[in-house]
């Protein structure tokens, strides 16, 4: 599945990645015999067939309509729909793959996962060289990093015994894959750009293993459309997938720039996710005062 955050960004890459799946057709065949079934869903998609077994899924532009990671659900569902119709065995040798439609990514990339992808490497992840910039503006990977650090903070167990490190490698590219046999153990919720931390940590909590592989930002690549809005709303959903109470945000936040003081985090997030607290707070005590029972005079 190939995802684009708008009209124009879609059709500037439509035409490099149908040529470049053209060029790597016959080798991808001929060692993983894909058999890729167009997803037949409400959300509006062009398809292009390649051959008589190999479709690809270019979601189109709604960007207020059908956010990124709503699309790529409905998707997924439409995806085991038409092959649970067809038959239900197919599942356990079908697989997913994502890759950003912004050109972040060499199509290359895809590669990789594909090879790795199995029954006992169900969810493979494309992880960025850590020296780059993550093909991402001033700020916004400094908050991944953070965002990163809370997921480490709740599922620390299971990143050491069962991952065998100590640090996630990455948690958010958008170049990834899944074995759509144990797409049932990953209870997928994000509505918009959480989609990756919503894989990684639901993979976590469902036990399943987890493989990374290197994947390579693009030479040329377009804007990353995320905003500093996009970062709250998405700190919203973390906070929910994990459980976290606002305090406890603010107090993990607190040990993250004691323990990475060189990670320098915007002034505004910070300030941002302090505010939030504050302002949990006081409706919360609010509500108290309003619900209070009047006194016995």
């Amino acid at each position: 599945m190939f995802t684009a955050g708008g009209k124009e960004v879609l059709d500037q890459r439509i035409s490099a990645f149908y040529e470049w799946l053209k060029s790597k057709l016959r080798f991808l065949k001929s060692e993983f015999s894909i058999d890729y079934i167009q997803a037949k869903t409400i959300v509006p998609t062009l398809e292009i067939e390649l051959s008589g077994d190999v479709r690809v899924i270019f979601p189109k532009t709604y960007e207020h309509l059908v956010p990124k990671g709503l699309c790529v659900r409905l998707e997924l569902l439409a995806i085991l729909d038409e092959i649970d119709h067809r038959d239900l065995e197919r599942r356990s040798d079908s697989y997913f793959i994502q890759i950003d439609g912004s050109g972040a990514f060499n199509y290359d990339s895809i590669i990789p996962i594909l090879e790795k992808l199995g029954h006992q490497n169900p969810v493979v992840l494309g992880v960025r060289d850590p020296q780059s910039s993550w093909g991402m503006g001033p700020g916004r990977k400094e908050i991944e990093l953070f965002e990163k650090f809370l997921l480490e903070q709740k599922y620390s167990e299971q990143i050491t015994t069962r991952l065998r490190v100590t640090e996630l490698p990455d948690a958010q590219a958008g170049c990834w894959g899944i074995h759509l046999g144990r797409l049932k153990e990953l209870p997928l919720t994000a509505r918009k750009y959480g989609l990756e931390f919503d894989l990684i940590a639901s993979a976590l909590a469902a036990g399943l293993p987890i493989s990374f592989v290197n994947v390579t930002l693009a030479a040329v690549r377009t804007a990353s459309a995320f905003t500093p809005r996009d970062s709250l709303d998405k700190m919203k959903f973390i906070r929910h997938k994990l459980g976290y109470s606002v305090d406890e945000i603010v107090q993990l936040l607190d040990e993250y720039l004691r323990k990475y003081a060189e990670r320098i985090l915007s002034p505004e997030y910070v300030t941002s996710i302090r505010d939030q607290a504050s302002r949990r707070r006081i409706s919360e005590f609010d509500a108290q005062v309003i619900t209070m029972p009047p006194r016995d005079r």
